[in-house]
């Protein structure tokens, strides 16, 4: 009677006898493998403080880094506009060697065809090019007015020959 109930339970097989002693054999818990849903949402979740902390620090982040990114973006349109003067001088250069004329009444605002260039230079701020012929030393003027630096030599806009060409 005693093999018969120590066959069961933690005892794998009434075989496993040493000696007359029975051996206690490891059991699987199928409970401790195959997690219940329960416990896997407990196990893998977050809590609210770790997601408040996470969304802190990512604000925190963006609060540094939006400012230095909006900065450099319109440092770089600034310095695209300025190049684009400088094609569109270069084109009114060329044009009057080519022709062999004074400087000609220019449209404003300047187009492709007008100075034979093979696109339209466009001002990545959405603004518009226009030549001042007013004066001997032509300028090229921007509508955007942070681009049309009034601090460079020339004074506002691009004027070749003095404003570093």
């Amino acid at each position: 009677m005693a093999q018969a109930r120590l066959g069961v339970g933690p005892y794998a097989s009434p075989s496993k006898w040493e000696d007359g002693i029975p051996v206690r054999v490891p059991t699987i818990r199928l409970r401790t493998l195959v997690p219940t849903n329960r416990a896997l949402a407990r196990r893998r979740a977050f809590t609210l403080v770790e997601l408040l902390i996470v969304t802190l620090i990512m604000a925190v982040l963006m609060a540094i880094a939006l400012p230095l990114y909006m900065s450099a973006v319109r440092d770089s349109e600034k310095k695209t506009c300025r190049h684009n003067m400088q094609t569109i001088a270069n084109a009114v250069e060329a044009k009057r060697v080519y022709s062999g004329e004074p400087y000609g009444p220019i449209a404003a605002p300047v187009h492709e065809s007008l100075l034979d260039l093979p696109i339209e230079p466009l001002c990545p701020a959405g603004g518009e090019y226009y030549v001042d012929l007013s004066t001997p030393p032509f300028t090229i003027h921007c509508t955007v007015p942070d681009h049309d630096d009034a601090a460079s030599a020339g004074g506002p806009g691009y004027t070749p020959g003095v404003d570093g060409t």
